[in-house]
């Protein structure tokens, strides 16, 4: 038997009996828990590669801020707003 990584068994065995799915079985390899050659064996293909693009991409934080919508309403209002701001700064 060749020297495995220590969660090797363990990662092996998760895949399976379907307790795991592949990327689960990715997600081993990037954490340390096994190696690349490791999941080749255990899931049988060769391990994944991903672009450096993507993996940035994947890596980068979500921070769009949400559209509000504009309304006649909110216009008016605003409008309004300004017109009254002008009366009182004459007065």
């Amino acid at each position: 038997m060749a020297n495995h990584s220590k969660k090797f068994n363990d990662v092996r065995s998760y895949y399976k009996y379907h307790m795991w799915k592949k990327r689960q079985v990715v997600n081993a390899v990037k954490q340390g828990w096994i190696t690349e050659y490791e999941y080749e064996e255990i899931t049988g293909e060769s391990y994944p590669v991903q672009k450096e693009e993507e993996v940035a991409v994947a890596a980068a934080p979500v921070t769009e801020t949400p559209q509000v919508p504009v309304t006649a309403e909110t216009e008016s209002n605003a409008k309004g707003a300004s017109e009254e701001a002008d009366v009182t700064s004459e007065e």
